[in-house]
Formats: C-alpha cells, structure tokens, sequence
C-alpha cells in the first residue's frame, strides 16, 4: 500500500476524493504529512549571492540571498480570492477556444463554455437555463466549431477527443420518438467513431413539456444509465426537479447594468459610444422591466442595438457622431416591434442618453425592412 507521502505526490491524484476514502485517524496523519511537506517547501534549497560586481569595482561585500524550490501557498478560503481561483481555472480553459472578433467574453459567456465543455469532456449531462441572449447557444456553436480532435487548431484542443452534436429542436409538438431518434443516431455514430464524444442536445427543451405527448419522460432512462454518449439542454427556463436534480444544472440570472455595459464593451471599437455604453445599458434596463408583455424584448434586441449603432459609426468615419438621428434609426430597427410603445422607448433612451431628440425623424417601416434587407454592414441584418 502507498504511504500517505507517496498519495500526495502521486500524478493526477484526486485528494478531495482520497480523503473521503480515509479513516479519522488516516485523515488526520494525511493532514500530518501535508503539512510537513508545506513547511519543507518554504524551505531555500541554496543561496544566490547578488552584487559580485559591484563588490569588485567599488568594493563592499555581497548579498547572499535565498533561491527556492517548487513552492506552494494555502488558498485563502474568502469569498473574494475562492472567486479569482474560480475564475483563472475557467480561464484557463476558455482561452484555448477561438471566439470571433465582436463577440464579447462576459461571465454568462465564460461559465456557459467552462461548464459544457467540462461536462461533455466527462460525460456528464448538463441543463443551461436562462432568457435569450444569455449565450447558452452561442456557446454550443463555439465548442462544436473548436472541438475538432487532432483538426483543432488549438494544441490545447488538439489533445482532446473530438466533439460531434446531434441536436434536437423542441416544440411543443415534440414527441418521445423523436428525442429517441437523435439519441439513436447519436450510439449509431459513436460505434463507427469510438474515439468521438457524441453530444445529444436538446434545444429549447422546456418547450418539450408543453407537449401532451409527455416527450420528456425518456430523459429519465437517459439521466440514470451510463451511455456512450452525454446529454446537454437548453432551456429558457427550468424544468420539473425530477430532471434537474438528474444532471448538472447552470444557472444564468438576468445581467445587472454593469454586466450589460462590460459586455457592449467588448463588442465596440469606437470610443465616442464608449462613452455612452452604460448609458444604453440603463436605458435597455428601464424598457426591459417597464414592459408590458413580459419578455417581448430581450438581450438580443441590446446586443444588436449596441452593434447597430457601433457599426453606423465605424462606416461615416469622417461624419461619424452619436445623435438623435443615429439612435433613432438603431432604437427602430431593434424595438420597433410594438409601434405603439415606440414614443415611450425612444424617449427613455434619449433622457438616459443625454440627447436631444429635435430634427429626428421617425422612417417608415417599409424603409426600415429596405435597410435591413440591403444594409451594407456585414453580418449585421437582423433575420426576418
């Protein structure tokens, strides 16, 4: 049997679990041992003497100073350094994705990555829940086009088996047969790529239990067994805890305005609407919880207002200023989807904004679907 000393040197030992395997008293001679093997690594493993030449041009003696080995230091259990540790380790992870210029790494971005890749590297099914815009999809985009195995162009990446989706689109509609057909189509594929990681993922799965077909009930089987294959749901909000409690379940709150400008921040290249990001963010915060439908806009409609106006700016660099007009045209194309309310919400994002809205002019919606059907920015039209 390996002493203790041995336990903690082992290579990728799980001393969490190695502990919980353990006696009283072998817990405690564990904490022993590890304790001796701190002190001995603030220990100086021999001295470096420093001004040698200095010594000798000018004279004087030198200065012997200690030079050490591997060392290691206890975590400070606080809240505010456990939070730091929490977030180099995701970091550290999320660093090897590639995300594309304009897309911003706020904290729903991060953890959503962090915690799917994690979860699929383990085979460990796993619900994302929270409102659109929250980057639950995103994320799955940017693993599925990261993830290639030995094709990734990560190293990091490289050394990770590849990742394949088989997804499902939930409704309403949804039946058990087909949520059956893509976890079949899932262990189909796997025998033909046992070096593959297949992912089954449910989009939109709280739309599943709307279904009077019950649809869902097959996830029981799937959350109890062990399959070659793992399981990853997307939902806008939670489901009944018979699931939940089966899998790993994130959580994604709605953003605090600092949260909101931190990410527009990331997304803009010009400084003049850097100035005005917290602004929009509080002007978005005011429409979104003095709505009358709940949930009618949303995140979405922040994130391409932000990106609307920030490329406005970017393509009339000589003319380029913030006014009426520009937020008007931006504040249309996102939330003109209630005409009536179209007054209350624009003169909101003027107060907050500090502008004055004279000389702007409201442009007819025909106009408006003109514009998003030839607009000349890239990649900015919204889908009709």
């Amino acid at each position: 049997m390996s002493t203790f000393r041995d336990c903690i040197f082992a290579a990728n030992s799980n001393i969490p679990s190695l502990l919980a395997r353990l006696g009283r008293d072998e817990r405690k001679e564990f904490g022993i041992v590890i304790q001796k093997t701190w002190d001995g690594l603030q220990k100086p493993i021999g001295f470096i003497e420093k001004g040698t030449l200095y010594a000798a041009v000018f004279g004087g003696s030198t200065k012997k100073e200690p030079k050490y080995g591997p060392r290691c230091e206890w975590l400070e259990l606080n809240a505010s350094r456990f939070s730091e540790v929490i977030d180099k380790v995701m970091r550290d992870f999320v660093t090897h994705i590639t995300i594309p210029k304009g897309i911003a790494l706020n904290e729903a971005l991060l953890e959503n990555l962090f915690m799917i890749m994690v979860s699929i590297l383990n085979k460990i099914p796993i619900f994302v829940v929270g409102k659109p815009g929250t980057s639950k999809s995103l994320a799955m985009g940017l693993i599925q086009q990261n993830m290639n195995g030995e094709a990734s162009e990560n190293a990091f990446l490289r050394s990770l088996p590849p990742v394949d989706i088989f997804s499902y689109q939930c409704s309403p509609l949804s039946t058990s047969d087909g949520i059956e057909q893509a976890f079949q189509a899932a262990a189909r594929y796997k025998v033909s790529a046992p070096d593959t990681i297949c992912v089954v993922l449910l989009d939109e799965v709280g739309l599943a239990e709307q279904s009077p077909h019950l649809p869902l009930k097959v996830l029981h089987k799937v959350l109890d067994e062990d399959h070659e294959y793992t399981l990853v749901g997307i939902s806008n909000w939670a489901l009944d805890p018979a699931k939940m409690n089966r899998a790993v379940h994130l959580y994604r709150p709605a953003p605090t305005v600092t949260d909101l400008s931190k990410t527009a921040q990331g997304m803009v290249q010009n400084a003049q609407l850097s100035g005005f990001l917290r602004k929009i963010a509080r002007s978005y915060s005011t429409v979104y919880e003095t709505q009358n439908q709940q949930d009618f806009w949303g995140l979405r409609e922040f994130y391409s207002t932000v990106r609307h106006i920030n490329l406005m700016l970017a393509a009339d660099k000589k003319d380029a200023q913030l006014d009426a007009h520009v937020v008007m045209n931006a504040i249309q194309r996102n939330f003109g989807g209630k005409p009536n309310d179209m007054k209350r919400v624009l003169n909101i994002f003027y107060e907050n904004m500090g502008i004055n809205p004279a000389g702007a002019e409201m442009e007819d919606v025909v106009e408006l679907i003109r514009q998003n059907i030839s607009s000349r920015y890239k990649n900015e039209c919204k889908k009709l």
